[in-house]
């Protein structure tokens, strides 16, 4: 390609365009328009068809959230021209990750906790688009970015509150422990309700700001732990019943 203002603008409206997400069965089918090779064809028509549970999108797409850029890969008959490839994809959509800090005790920043996604599949291995791009940056980089009202937030009484986390899941509970332990500061550990926190992981590796969650429940920001480094929450939860329902 010749490195001109076209070139240029294609390639900046390109990065607008989502390659990575999971292809549709609309354009699966645009997509087998362009394939030359017969045996390519009859392929994508099968994993194009919603009917058949065993062979068709399901099973050979969805279940390993195969994506537009997969199938031009694996496809190699497939020569699409840049404007119906355009006409095809969407714009991408943005990813919101869960504030992990108190704007009481950090009212100037944010925190984000956020696991990069990773995983294989039979068209190869796979990053998330955005949780690759952040553990990829350095300090200084800027990123677009926008906040949206929170879905929910922190009791300012004495109202009790159960916290259920697996995983990076734990994110927005990390600022409701701050958010607690100011208002605790403030008003004295009556002003807050009982706070009790299920946190599973699938390793020791995974359990996230340990050291935060033990000072919490020191100071009375949690008034009681249940977690495990080998256990899904609904375990914790039969095995607590008990316990919570009084």
């Amino acid at each position: 390609f010749k490195r001109d203002n076209t070139v240029y603008n294609g390639y900046t409206y390109l990065q607008n365009f989502g390659f990575t997400g999971l292809a549709s069965p609309s354009q699966l089918k645009k997509l087998l328009q362009f394939a030359t090779d017969e045996s390519e064809r009859e392929d994508l028509t099968r994993k194009a068809d919603v009917t058949d549970k065993e062979n068709g999108y399901t099973a050979q797409i969805k279940k390993y959230s195969t994506s537009i850029l997969d199938l031009l890969l694996k496809y190699e008959s497939i020569t699409i021209p840049w404007q119906n490839l355009f006409g095809m994809l969407s714009s991408i959509k943005p990813r919101f990750y869960s504030i992990s800090s108190s704007p009481k005790v950090h009212p100037n920043k944010i925190a984000l906790s956020v696991g990069k996604v990773e995983y294989s599949t039979p068209y190869g291995y796979h990053e998330g688009l955005c949780s690759s791009y952040i553990t990829r940056a350095n300090h200084g980089d800027k990123m677009r970015s926008f906040l949206r009202a929170a879905q929910f937030r922190v009791p300012q009484d004495t109202r009790p509150i159960v916290m259920l986390a697996g995983g990076i899941g734990i994110a927005p509970f990390i600022s409701f422990i701050e958010e607690r332990d100011a208002l605790i500061a403030e008003n004295g550990i009556d002003s807050v309700g009982n706070a009790y926190l299920f946190f599973g992981v699938n390793s020791p590796e995974e359990y996230m700001y340990n050291d935060k969650i033990q000072a919490a429940v020191k100071s009375g920001s949690i008034t009681k732990l249940f977690d495990s480094t080998d256990e899904f929450i609904n375990i914790l939860l039969e095995r607590n019943g008990e316990t919570m329902a009084k």
